[in-house]
């Protein structure tokens, strides 16, 4: 027992969020850049959230710098890096310090709804006689439905986002949202008033400039006096065909977008123009993001020696953290324990190259996907251990660089290991965090109350529980109990033959799928289709899709959220599960703690999209022997159609 427990210490040594306990023991102050007094590069934003957690982030310079992230001007407990995930609402800043001195970020506002939200109000209007107004509305949200007013009376048949009208009142719209839980919104009231004479048009509100990135709304607006006002917006000096209205909106956003926007508003009695303002659509390169991951990975190869940053001779190549942007390089990671290229993540480094390139993965990933890679790793550590596999474990894990990290030229990041591989591209032809394959082995184990290491816990377990992919798991399991609820969904999502193996997973040597393997196509086999859905069920289906790519950078996943969840891309998309051993989908939270675990063994579930492919299966750990015998654990894979390696290949 006391030689367990002593081994779990060394473990969490060695995990990603400890790296820098571990490693030679070297005089660090020797070649470490002098501290400065710290400047924030990068403040922190203020965001939205739909309910779900939204991630603030600062990035700053100086050297040896802690962090302490605010809320309400109360210091957030555990808050003490340089991103903080959060669904709470308020006001939040972070404190940046070292020995030097310290530096207070701005003030970033954290507005939590799930409601539709108006970011156009209608506009009151003026006609001259015999004259008509259209009064319009923009809102975001999910499955928008709207209901105009006239007088507090609902009007017959106006049910769109613009209203013609020619009767001199007040109107205001009621916004609704399919979403569950979401409340519908009333908009401002605008008056429609006639006018004895006609008046030439003044622009008392101009649009204003904005930057979004690429796969975001966004829309320019102009308020306007005048009678019968008439609309046409321009895109560098050329009229955009059908943009007659107040409001002119892109949604989404994209690069050919990107310049200089200005509208006229004209009458019978005069003419009028707003300055020209600049749309700047960002792609992911140039978002917050990818300037953190690439100071964060130029940092760590500054710590480097020659030899483990000189460029790779073969795909296979270890001691090197840099290798060539090909695709034999990208594709050479599999999901066997043992050796995998790239830069080892051991104790051949030192405590400082550790913490290095642990802060490039915080980085790169959201603060959940950071903590699933330290989950991952720890529960590697408990295979290898209990397994006696000396192939895997915690410190058994890379980290490989192909092409040389930029701010505007494509480069790739891949972490990799026995139960893990993220591969996120950056300035790449299409945003990409795929493929994507994390697995949990154990799926769950304790650090019990006496300091020995537990596979079998459930709940009632005292000491420390561990679950490396909780989130995924829990959004499994809720909906394949909501396919299950419904006798013709149940049905219909069903696969025939029992999964085994994951579909589109690499082999044991490299990443065969990529371009081999072929996606189910047509309309028969591949189970049933999210529109034949309900409105809880496809809230369920996107939780699932959510649970993987909110693993990724804030900007990274929503830009690849808004391309999964689009209406047109969720109503193309089909799920489907397989029954386990035991005869049904078991996702249980502690397949391990039950008497036959094996039964779970074969619980398949698949999102099968346009671009999204997730597939997540509960496995047998049959013929292993010891102490994980019979048990079971987790694989899955996260690909992207269209994208996978950035779509570079």
């Amino acid at each position: 027992m006391r030689l367990l427990s002593r081994w779990f210490s060394v473990l969490l040594c060695c995990s990603l969020l400890a790296l820098s306990a571990c490693g030679p023991q070297e005089d660090e102050d020797d070649d470490s850049p002098a501290e400065t007094v710290p400047v924030i590069t990068t403040q922190p934003a203020s965001v939205q959230s739909d309910g779900s957690a939204v991630e603030l982030r600062v990035a700053a310079s100086g050297g040896g710098l802690s962090y302490q992230w605010y809320r309400n001007e109360t210091a957030v407990s555990n808050a003490t890096s340089a991103s903080y995930s959060t669904a709470t609402a308020g006001a939040y800043h972070v404190l940046v310090r070292n020995s030097l001195g310290e530096a207070r970020s701005t003030t970033a506002q954290v507005t939590v709804s799930v409601d539709p939200v108006i970011v156009v109000q209608p506009a009151s209007a003026s006609v001259t006689a015999g004259g008509s107004a259209r009064l319009a509305v923009v809102a975001t949200g999910e499955g928008l439905s709207y209901q105009w007013y006239r007088g507090g009376a609902a009007l017959n048949g106006a049910t769109g986002a613009s209203l013609q009208t020619n009767v001199a009142d007040s109107y205001y719209v009621v916004v609704s949202s399919s979403r569950d839980g979401a409340r519908p919104v009333t908009s401002a009231s605008a008056t429609l008033s006639v006018a004895t004479a006609a008046q030439a048009p003044v622009i008392t509100t101009p649009p204003v400039a904005q930057s979004v990135i690429a796969g975001r709304p966004a829309w320019f607006a102009v308020t306007a006096t005048g009678t019968d006002l008439q609309y046409a917006w321009y895109k560098d000096g050329m009229q955009i065909a059908g943009a007659i209205e107040r409001a002119y909106v892109l949604q989404p956003a994209a690069s050919v977008n990107q310049g200089a926007y200005h509208v006229v508003v004209r009458n019978g009695a005069g003419v009028v123009s707003s300055a020209p303002v600049q749309l700047t659509v960002l792609p992911v390169g140039d978002g917050s993001n990818t300037g953190a991951v690439v100071a964060a990975a130029q940092a760590f190869l500054d710590t480097l020696n020659a030899a483990q940053k000189t460029a790779a001779a073969s795909p296979n190549a270890t001691g090197t953290v840099m290798f060539a942007a090909t695709l034999a390089n990208a594709r050479a990671w599999s999901a066997r324990s043992g050796l995998h290229h790239g830069l080892r993540l051991d104790s051949s480094l030192s405590s400082r190259q550790l913490a290095a390139a642990e802060r490039l993965i915080a980085a790169a990933l959201s603060a959940g996907g950071a903590t699933m890679v330290s989950e991952i790793r720890l529960s590697d550590g408990v295979y290898a251990r209990l397994r006696g596999d000396d192939a895997a474990g915690a410190d058994r894990y890379s980290i490989a660089i192909f092409g040389t990290p930029s701010s505007s030229a494509p480069w790739s990041l891949q972490i990799t290991g026995h139960q893990l591989v993220h591969n996120i591209s950056y300035n790449a032809p299409q945003v990409s965090a795929t493929p994507m394959f994390v697995g949990a082995r154990p799926p769950h184990w304790a650090v019990n109350s006496a300091g020995a290491t537990v596979t079998n816990n459930d709940a009632s377990t005292s000491g420390t529980p561990h679950a490396a992919l909780q989130a995924q798991r829990a959004a499994v399991a809720a909906l394949a109990a909501a396919l299950r609820d419904d006798s013709s969904s149940s049905v219909a999502a069903r696969l025939p033959l029992p999964v085994t193996a994951l579909l589109m997973a690499p082999d044991a040597d490299s990443d065969t799928a990529y371009r081999a393997a072929t996606y189910p196509s047509g309309t028969t086999g591949r189970g049933v289709r999210v529109d034949r859905l309900d409105t809880a069920q496809q809230a369920a289906v996107k939780a699932v899709v959510e649970a993987w790519v909110k693993t990724q950078a804030a900007d990274v996943a929503q830009t690849l959220l808004d391309a999964y969840l689009a209406s047109d891309a969720l109503n193309a998309t089909y799920v489907a599960y397989g029954n386990g051993v035991g005869g049904s989908p078991d996702f249980d939270a502690y397949p391990n703690a039950k008497a036959l675990p094996a039964s779970a063994a074969n619980s398949y579930l698949r999102i099968d999209g346009p671009r999204v492919w997730i597939e997540f299966l509960v496995r047998s750990e049959d013929g292993v022997g010891g102490a994980l015998s019979a048990q079971v654990y987790y694989s899955s894979v996260w690909r992207d159609k269209v994208a996978d390696y950035g779509a570079r290949f």
